[in-house]
């Protein structure tokens, strides 16, 4: 994505890393993707897909609440109906009884795994809510955006890899995977 966007920021004569005036939301942008990218994968792995799915894809609703708070837009009957069947929803799929738990998909799952899951799910719906929003300030050249998303994301990775490498090989000891 990053050598791929090159091209035209050359051929446009545009900066790598955009206009000064946009630069710091550019930045921003370009940590909440992975972040966001980070938490939703996080989520898969602690709850199973359906749950998590509601929950993550429900950011719409926050975009809306986020549009009407921080840009002042108007919110209308169709949007309030929505908010208020998804909330229903989520309220539903998420829930913590105790005989899903007993079920055999989720013996090796705990409590706090699944309160973890949820709450990086709805994490991941926060910030990719307010993450839409932020694309909305600025209009860029799309390979601006995607150049900046790109080396910000590799090195984040990074971050994200030697932060997690250690806790993955205490768990391939703790369960003989060496």
């Amino acid at each position: 994505m990053t050598v791929f966007s090159i091209p035209p920021l050359v051929f446009k004569n545009i900066g790598l890393l955009g206009p000064p005036l946009t630069r710091k939301i550019i930045l921003l942008r370009s940590v909440l993707y992975p972040l966001v990218v980070y938490l939703r994968y996080s989520a898969l792995h602690y709850i199973p897909v359906a749950e998590a799915s509601v929950i993550i894809f429900s950011y719409p609703i926050l975009v809306s609440v986020i549009a009407r708070v921080v840009l002042k837009e108007p919110i209308g009957l169709l949007q309030i109906i929505s908010a208020m069947l998804t909330v229903v929803g989520v309220a539903l799929v998420s829930r913590f009884p105790l005989e899903i738990q007993q079920t055999k998909e989720f013996n090796n799952k705990t409590l706090s795994d699944r309160t973890f899951g949820v709450s990086m799910a709805f994490a991941s719906t926060i910030v990719g809510a307010f993450l839409h929003n932020l694309y909305t300030q600025v209009t860029l050249l799309f390979s601006v955006i995607l150049f900046n998303s790109g080396w910000v994301g590799i090195i984040m990775s990074l971050i994200i890899i030697v932060s997690v490498r250690d806790s993955f090989q205490s768990y391939r000891v703790e369960n003989h995977l060496c």
